[in-house]
């Protein structure tokens, strides 16, 4: 783990991939697990998990239909996890003004 590097068996990253945000697998908290990109038969997903105030991210992919039979980290005996840091950021949004005075109350 000093390295910046955290490894982790396959059925253990795997069952991570399908636990939700917010809960916690075999002491990995799961903090995101979104898609970002995809391709013709396949989603593509970050992971962040969190053990012991650490922050750990990977990437993979997942078959986009049940007809494709491709699983998180399938051809990986270990899957290496890279450490990542919270940082806080200000995000411009757009809003209509319907929006906006909702949101205001």
């Amino acid at each position: 783990m000093d390295d910046g590097t955290l490894k982790l068996v396959r059925d253990l990253a795997q069952d991570l991939a399908f636990t939700k945000r917010g809960e916690t697998c075999d002491g990995y908290t799961v903090m995101v697990n979104e898609i970002v990109g995809t391709g013709r038969w396949s989603t593509h997903h970050w992971l962040v998990i969190e053990r012991e105030g650490r922050f750990w991210a990977a990437n993979y992919s997942r078959g986009a239909t049940e007809s494709q039979e491709e699983a998180p980290f399938e051809n990986e005996d270990e899957v290496e996890f890279y450490e990542v840091f919270p940082v806080e950021q200000t995000v411009t949004q757009y809003m209509t003004r319907s929006d906006v005075d909702a949101a205001q109350g």
